[in-house]
């Protein structure tokens, strides 16, 4: 991937150690914040704030809906019905090795939402998901 602006449409996606990939229409985000801890005192004319802990937001993504054996709803059902905590695995490139310029998120997550089947005439069938975070965020770059 070369340096600078990045055009986003090759991700890697990895649920359980499935490549869902070529499945996934879009990624949602994965939300990073830091709580705000007021350290105001007397004396202070005006507030301030430290940072507290550290949060992992809900992950949300869109799935192209794929009923072939060990993709979305083979891969997706099980981890709903049985409540499984697994791996979420995320890179921007998967045609890129993971580096500086192509970091790969790894987190324990379970699936909180699952859509399976729902769509309108002629639309294209989607599958939107909702992981929440179940574990420490990594990120690695080597």
């Amino acid at each position: 991937m070369p340096a600078g602006n990045h055009v986003f449409y090759n991700a890697k996606v990895t649920v359980n150690g499935v490549d869902l990939s070529e499945d996934v229409r879009a990624i949602g985000g994965f939300p990073l914040t830091l709580a705000k801890v007021d350290s105001s005192g007397m004396g202070h004319l005006q507030n301030r704030a430290i940072p507290g802990v550290q949060d992992v937001g809900d992950i949300s993504l869109s799935f192209k809906q794929n009923y072939t054996a060990a993709k979305v709803p083979a891969t997706l059902m099980p981890l709903w019905t049985n409540r499984t905590i697994v791996s979420l695995v995320v890179r921007p490139d998967q045609d890129e090795a993971v580096g500086v310029e192509n970091p790969q998120f790894t987190v324990d997550v379970f699936l909180s939402a699952y859509d399976p089947i729902a769509g309108s005439r002629g639309d294209l069938h989607m599958a939107p998901t909702t992981f929440a975070v179940a574990g420490a965020l990594a990120v690695a770059t080597a």
